[in-house]
């Protein structure tokens, strides 16, 4: 692993919200928070392409995501919303390319939002 790449493991440590670092659309590292966001351990979510966690019918808006990141690295990719197949759990998504095909995403549940909503009618 270069020196560069572990500085980026720390720093997605060290980040206040949940983030995953992705490489070619596989998770290789996960924070506390994004397990605590996702509810699903460590161990699940390590080396499982991130398609996999998803809706179906979210995987192409994801897919998209991750490919404006690497194509356009200087722009952050917009925030997509995108639901977990782990309990439907709504989430929001945003990525930049960190190094070639390597992916900060940061992650952040709406399930809050989703339940304002809902009661607001």
């Amino acid at each position: 692993m270069t020196a560069d790449r572990e500085r980026y493991e720390r720093l997605l440590a060290l980040a206040p919200v949940g983030c995953m670092l992705l490489e070619s659309g596989v998770i290789q590292r996960v924070n506390a928070e994004a397990v605590e966001t996702m509810g699903i351990p460590v161990d699940r979510l390590v080396g499982v392409p991130l398609s996999e966690l998803l809706v179906p019918d979210h995987e192409e808006s994801c897919r998209e995501l991750l490919e404006q990141a690497v194509n356009e690295p200087l722009v952050q990719a917009r925030a997509r919303p995108v639901r977990l197949a782990k309990g439907l759990a709504p989430m929001e998504l945003l990525a930049r390319a960190v190094e070639n095909d390597l992916v900060m995403v940061g992650i952040r549940s709406m399930a809050s939002e989703h339940r304002y909503s809902a009661q607001a009618g």
